[in-house]
């Protein structure tokens, strides 16, 4: 169990696990408007979330928040915001986007009661959900993603400092992984990348994403490996690389982020309502043949890619300024819980 407070003056305070949510922890500790409390909370073998004795002995004093943060939609969250509201009836508990979903239908509920908001990172989702549900979820909000904010404003990829290698990104075969009713089947997608990469003799590495200890799901099934070693490193390292090359992984809107090239290959889930947004908008090019991926491999090789920023912005939010307005969001909810909507009128005429 690992606790970091930034101030101890802020109002403001997450909660993120070491394993899963480190890059949020940074950004957040970047920005500086909030306190990060950590916790390993994760079992070594498994990955799963293990019990709520981590957030127990943390041993944070709720009462001196007015808003907390938190990341994921699942149960270990729950409990930390349902723990959060018995000391603190009136703290205001905001989930946050966590990675690229598959389908509407696939997060519909998030996120729990116990949550006041989900902020989706662009409004993309909330389009999406209108689309789809005929509206959007009550709590959903749009906010933007702070982890993206920090990576636009720290990172900044050129092409003269890469290492000139492609990384692969191989996502992992979700019927393996925790037993998908609506499957992604990545592991031909992953071969199709590298057999081309070594038709055209470009040097890569592979990294998973989401990664399973010892790449063993969540039932200790035994899961696909691509015939190179994966290899491990800080998702902040991928701004060494000439080209991130994958199909529908979050890294890859990471990398928009940071101004390294993108390629995605074409591939499907089985909700019927699949989609993948950012290659209908054209955010980065995207193929759907090995013909194609050949050919926009040597086209996009160590060349820097003029993104658009609309786009940008519309799947994760106005990156230039999200730390800035997301800080005076929460501020704004603050008031409006302290006051009545009435009384708040008379302050802003």
């Amino acid at each position: 169990m690992i606790s970091i407070v930034v101030n101890s003056k802020n109002k403001i305070c997450a909660v993120l696990n070491l394993r899963n949510h480190l890059p949020f922890s940074r950004a957040l500790k970047y920005f500086g408007w909030c306190d990060v409390y950590l916790t390993s909370f994760a079992n070594k073998a498994t990955g799963l979330a293990v019990p709520n004795e981590d957030i127990d002995d943390l041993n944070i004093d709720f009462t001196q928040y007015d808003v907390l943060l938190l990341q994921h939609e699942r149960a270990p969250d729950d409990y930390t915001a349902k723990l959060a509201k018995r000391q603190n009836p009136h703290i205001i508990v905001i989930g946050n986007q966590h990675g690229y979903y598959k389908s509407i239908q696939q997060i519909k509920h998030f996120p729990p009661e116990s949550f006041d908001y989900w902020n989706t990172w662009g409004e993309y989702w909330i389009d999406r959900s209108k689309k789809i549900l005929g509206e959007k979820p009550e709590k959903w909000i749009n906010l933007g993603s702070f982890l993206h904010a920090y990576y636009y404003q720290t990172k900044n990829w050129r092409a003269e400092r890469s290492n000139r290698k492609a990384l692969v990104i191989y996502e992992p075969n979700t019927n393996e992984s925790y037993h998908d009713k609506y499957p992604e089947i990545h592991s031909q997608t992953t071969l199709t990348i590298i057999k081309t990469l070594e038709k055209l003799e470009i040097p890569y590495d592979i990294k998973a994403h989401p990664l399973w200890p010892n790449l063993r799901g969540n039932d200790n099934q035994k899961m696909w490996q691509p015939p190179k070693s994966i290899k491990d490193f800080d998702i902040e390292k991928i701004i060494d690389y000439s080209l991130i090359i994958g199909s529908r992984s979050t890294v890859l809107l990471d990398a928009v982020s940071m101004g390294i090239p993108v390629l995605g290959l074409a591939s499907s889930s089985q909700w019927e309502d699949d989609e993948y947004g950012p290659a209908r908008e054209n955010l980065f090019p995207y193929c759907f043949s090995k013909k194609q991926l050949e050919k926009l491999i040597t086209e996009q090789f160590n060349k820097k890619f003029n993104y658009n920023y609309q786009t940008i912005k519309y799947f994760l939010g106005d990156i230039k300024y999200t730390d800035q307005t997301y800080h005076q969001a929460c501020k704004k909810m603050v008031r409006n819980n302290k006051f009545p909507r009435s009384l708040l009128k008379l302050f802003y005429l």
